[in-house]
């Protein structure tokens, strides 16, 4: 008996995860697919926009996800024929403008400017998003690459949230 009604339970279980698995599964598609392509390495370092780069993608990435956006990173070089494809589709170019490290005998100052761009399908360009972010720091204290981490999670975020706004207005 007992047997019996574990089958029974199990199989309408069963039914309802089917039942459900479409409303679930329809609800966290992305509606919109947001392309980024590498920064440009400008003015900084390539640690300083790598830095950047990882955290815009980790806060466009959490704040996609609650509004069904989907963020894809472009990794390769693009050529003519990927430029036409590009065309069509909303993507985001960038850059470190600006980057300053002035060190003196206790204190360090970095200063970092990063700019974004996000292209609209059909060719149409939005302003650019031109942040600054700087930390006067103690370097005897505070090390200067968790510093500029959080400068860049700070940048990142702000310049994300920014984006988010253009999408929406679009």
């Amino acid at each position: 008996m007992l047997k019996r009604f574990f089958i029974v339970g199990l199989v309408q279980s069963v039914a309802l995860l089917f039942f459900f698995s479409p409303l679930c599964m329809a609800q966290t598609e992305p509606t919109e697919i947001l392309y980024l392509l590498p920064f440009n390495p400008g003015q900084a370092p390539e640690p300083v926009t790598a830095a950047l780069f990882d955290a815009l993608v980790e806060h466009l990435y959490a704040l996609g996800e609650k509004r069904n956006l989907q963020v894809t990173i472009v990794k390769e070089e693009l050529t003519d024929e990927d430029a036409a494809w590009f065309a069509q589709r909303e993507y985001l170019i960038g850059e470190v403008s600006r980057y300053s490290e002035e060190k003196g005998c206790c204190y360090t100052e970095i200063k970092l400017t990063g700019q974004v761009q996000l292209q609209l399908s059909g060719g149409a360009k939005q302003p650019i998003i031109e942040m600054s972010d700087g930390h006067f720091f103690n370097h005897d204290m505070t090390p200067a690459q968790k510093a500029l981490v959080e400068i860049c999670d700070r940048l990142g975020r702000r310049m994300a949230e920014q984006i988010l706004v253009q999408i929406d207005v679009n």
